[in-house]
């Protein structure tokens, strides 16, 4: 997908990795320690990770973590 061609193939089966590139591209890096909490917070859902909540990671999905950057504060005051 185009998220997978700006966040990396290593994204897709690392949340974190996926995140933390995710503020890098959208945010220029900029983002607030809240932010970045509160982001990290949503790394556990399972709606992320592709999975139930008693399946085994499957893989992130990509798309999911870019929404949850776009809606960050520092991304809509752009």
């Amino acid at each position: 997908s185009d998220v997978a061609a700006l966040l990396g193939v290593e994204a897709a089966s690392e949340p974190k990795t996926a995140l933390e590139r995710a503020v890098q591209v959208f945010l220029g890096g900029q983002a607030s320690p809240q932010t970045v909490e509160t982001l990290e917070k949503q790394l556990d859902n399972p709606q992320v990770l592709q999975a139930r909540l008693d399946d085994p990671v499957k893989r992130v999905d990509l798309g999911v973590i870019a929404g949850l950057v776009l809606g960050a504060p520092e991304f809509q005051r752009r």
